[in-house]
């Protein structure tokens, strides 16, 4: 089962892995529409919501 995202610490390594994978699910989804709205649903700063989703798109070049 995975793990809420208020269990996903982004400083632990399971919340450093999958914190950015649940941010795009949310994206991907059409449960939020931008980075903007994502970032208000999860009572983040824009800022931050980038610098996860930066991870996200540096696991998808390690990958390629």
């Amino acid at each position: 089962q995975i793990a809420s995202s208020s269990r996903l610490s982004p400083s632990s390594p399971f919340g450093r892995e999958l914190l950015p994978l649940y941010y795009q699910s949310l994206l991907d989804s059409g449960e939020v529409k931008s980075r903007a709205e994502l970032a208000r649903y999860l009572g983040v700063s824009r800022a931050r919501v980038t610098q996860v989703l930066r991870r996200f798109d540096d696991q998808e070049e390690k990958s390629a």
